[in-house]
């Protein structure tokens, strides 16, 4: 569990949302998504 929380610290939160903020119509503020397995 640890293990998990100290990775999802190192992850940028403008990468992160920048998904959800392109679905809502939002500036994504030039931040390109994580990829994911929706991607494969």
């Amino acid at each position: 569990m640890v293990e998990a929380f100290g990775r999802t610290k190192k992850l940028k939160a403008d990468r992160l949302l920048a998904g959800f903020r392109k679905n809502a119509g939002i500036d994504t503020k030039g931040a390109k998504p994580y990829g994911g397995w929706e991607k494969r």
